[in-house]
């Protein structure tokens, strides 16, 4: 097994929510375990492994999103905020093309994450918000060109039942503004959006490690996008910062 224990800090983040803004970002706790069945790491912030073979990888995973203060978004305002999400589900990765060897080499990898959606403000029980998936294709390259960057990519289309996409765009009676009419979102599963990353990280030392994170999502074409909560068409954000492992096993795992 493999364990990092350390900080993680951001020189500047941006992030494209009705206006582009640049903000520094604390200096935060991160964790990293690698072992033969449970994981922690750059995949899923935690994972049980389930099935690993040289072409395929099943596992069960957890990941989530940061809530929505309705006072800091136009479209919601007077509205209820959106509590933060957890998403529990399996994740298929199925390998199509590897390169290389483990010191440097490239792989594509087609991934497809079903999960289902909780919120909660913590006060309460985690509410059932419904499903979400979102099959996509992922690139890695370890080690570019001997330059000691890693580089990865991601395209992802993102589809939602029908009770999350209320979730997010359904307007009810009672918010109705002179500028937000009432609306009921879509009654079946539909396309919510799509997501891009581009990413760079490189070793200084063995434990410091710089970075660079890019991400777009596109939301033209989406189910509900006559929706009057759907306002933006592409958000982005880029984060620069590095990390520093304060403790680190001796033991390191391959894969």
């Amino acid at each position: 097994m493999g364990t990092w224990l350390g900080w993680r800090g951001c020189l500047f983040a941006t992030l494209s929510r009705g206006g582009p803004k640049s903000d520094p970002i604390p200096a935060l706790p991160f964790f990293v375990y690698r072992g033969k069945i449970f994981r922690s790491d750059e995949k899923g912030f935690l994972r049980g492994r389930i099935i690993k073979s040289k072409k395929i990888e099943l596992d069960l995973s957890l990941s989530g999103s940061l809530p929505v203060d309705s006072d800091d978004n136009d479209a919601r305002s007077g509205m209820e905020e959106l509590d933060w999400l957890a998403e529990i589900g399996p994740r298929l990765q199925v390998n199509l093309l590897e390169t290389g060897d483990r010191s440097r080499g490239a792989r594509l990898d087609f991934e497809l994450p079903i999960r289902g959606v909780f919120s909660t403000d913590f006060s309460e029980s985690p509410e059932w918000q419904g499903i979400i998936f979102s099959p996509g294709l992922a690139y890695r390259n370890k080690n570019l060109s001997d330059s000691g960057v890693d580089v990865s990519m991601s395209a992802e289309a993102i589809f939602a039942s029908e009770k999350l996409m209320d979730y997010f765009y359904e307007v009810d009676p009672q918010f109705v503004r002179s500028n937000r009419s009432a609306y009921d979102a879509d009654a079946d599963a539909g396309y919510l959006g799509s997501r891009f990353s581009l990413k760079f990280r490189r070793n200084i030392g063995s434990r410091v490690t710089a970075f660079l994170n890019t991400s777009m999502q596109n939301y033209t074409g989406s189910t509900n996008s006559d929706s009057p909560l759907s306002l933006e068409t592409f958000n982005y954000g880029v984060v620069v910062g590095f990390r520093v492992a304060l403790f680190q096993s001796d033991e390191r795992v391959r894969d």
